[in-house]
């Protein structure tokens, strides 16, 4: 929803964000925002890889999961993310429903490839969080892109463990189903979030607080689209 326009919130914002959470989500608000806010103009950055926000002068980084603070950085939490493994209907019917989490090893894995440790995908049930199951892939595809990931498993290469905000459309139309629904992927702290920073001394400057309000009051709604 577009909001009245606030004369006084104008300037340029700098931005970094992932590259999918980016193009599909995050920049239909910044259009919003955009819209409602006529004298503000925006430069954004689209990359996976970490960005020093002091050294590129970014007033907004958004991350998913909460990168170690540097200098006097504020981190918002956005939105929570889950993550699901998916697989074509056509590819469970020639090879079976992984009913386990150490029954992926049967399987053909696909492996977002962007640091170590990404190859190891965690389990637990509700009721015993603190049992967790590793399972360690080796994965026949990889890929540091997560719309890449889901291209290959809509294709039927195998499965993948991929964030809602990317698959609940293909959920929603049975592009794709979701497997191991009875357990928690990335139980506890190991389940990232989307994580708006900005440092603590551009607080107080209205764009950034207007900014601030508008991706944190919209983002849900076009994440569940």
């Amino acid at each position: 929803m577009i909001r009245d326009l606030d004369t006084e919130v104008r300037g340029s914002i700098k931005i970094s964000t992932p590259v999918a959470l980016g193009r599909l989500h995050i920049m239909p608000v910044i259009n919003q925002f955009m819209a409602a806010y006529p004298a503000v103009q925006i430069d954004v950055n689209f990359s996976d890889e970490y960005i020093d926000m002091m050294e590129h002068d970014l007033d907004i980084s958004i991350r998913i999961g909460q990168l170690p603070k540097t200098g006097n950085v504020i981190a918002t939490k956005v939105l929570p993310q889950t993550r699901h493994v998916v697989g074509t209907p056509e590819y469970f019917e020639q090879y079976g429903m992984p009913q386990a989490p150490d029954e992926l090893y049967a399987h053909s894995t696909l492996i977002y490839d962007y640091k170590a440790g990404q190859n190891t995908w965690r389990f637990a049930k509700p009721d015993n969080l603190e049992e967790v199951i590793e399972v360690i892939l080796e994965g026949r595809f990889r890929a540091n892109n997560s719309e890449a990931l889901l291209s290959a498993v809509k294709s039927g290469i195998g499965l993948a463990l991929l964030p809602d905000w990317l698959v609940n459309e293909d959920l929603e139309k049975g592009t794709v189903v979701s497997v191991l629904n009875d357990y928690i992927v990335n139980p506890n702290q190991m389940q990232p979030a989307i994580y708006l920073f900005y440092p603590e001394n551009r607080r107080p400057m209205k764009k950034i607080r207007a900014f601030v309000d508008f991706m944190k009051k919209n983002l849900a709604g076009e994440c569940s689209r």
